[in-house]
C-alpha cells in the first residue's frame, strides 16, 4: 500500500492505536485523546519537538496531564 501511495500521491486515512503502524505508514500524524486533537504534525515534527524517540513515547508525554486535574 505504500509504494502505491507514494507513486500516485495520494492520501490515506487511517485509525490505529498502534503507534508502529503509524510511524511505518504515515508522514502526517494527528494524535486525538478523549475526543480532543493534541498534536497535529508531520511524523518528523513531532519527533523534533520531542526528546522522545518513538511516537508511544511522545503520546503519552504529550497527554500525560489530561484528566489529571
Amino acid at each position: 500500500h505504500l509504494s502505491i501511495r507514494r507513486q500516485r500521491q495520494m492520501c490515506i486515512r487511517d485509525s490505529t492505536h498502534i503507534m508502529q503502524e503509524v510511524e511505518a505508514m504515515c508522514n502526517r500524524v494527528i494524535l486525538i485523546n478523549k475526543g480532543k486533537i493534541v498534536a497535529d504534525d508531520s511524523l518528523q515534527g513531532l519527533k523534533n519537538s520531542s526528546p522522545s524517540e518513538s511516537l508511544e513515547s511522545i503520546f503519552r508525554q504529550l497527554t500525560s496531564h489530561v484528566g489529571n486535574i
